[in-house]
């Protein structure tokens, strides 16, 4: 009889030790899932600045091909203009 006491204490023993280590890695993996989630956000943030950066730099590219074009077409236009003469 005593060893079946002795035995089911150190079963229980056992058993709490494990719940106790499986509530530390629980509370482990939901404190990395908080900074995971933290970070997730903070990346999103960053994609939104660059996309809001390469729309402004691809608005500034058109207009400069739009000044580049109206420069050359009046260049060319004197050029042939010239010609005729």
């Amino acid at each position: 009889m005593v060893f079946f006491i002795f035995s089911y204490t150190d079963r229980l023993r056992k058993e709490e030790k494990s719940r106790q280590e499986l509530e530390k890695n629980r509370r482990k993996l939901e404190g990395d899932s908080t900074d995971l989630h933290d970070q997730i956000a903070e990346l999103q943030a960053q994609i939104e600045e660059l996309r809001a950066q390469l729309s402004k730099k691809e608005e500034e590219l058109l207009a400069a091909l739009a000044r580049f074009e109206r420069t050359f077409n009046k260049k060319d236009f004197k050029c042939k203009s010239n010609k005729h003469y």
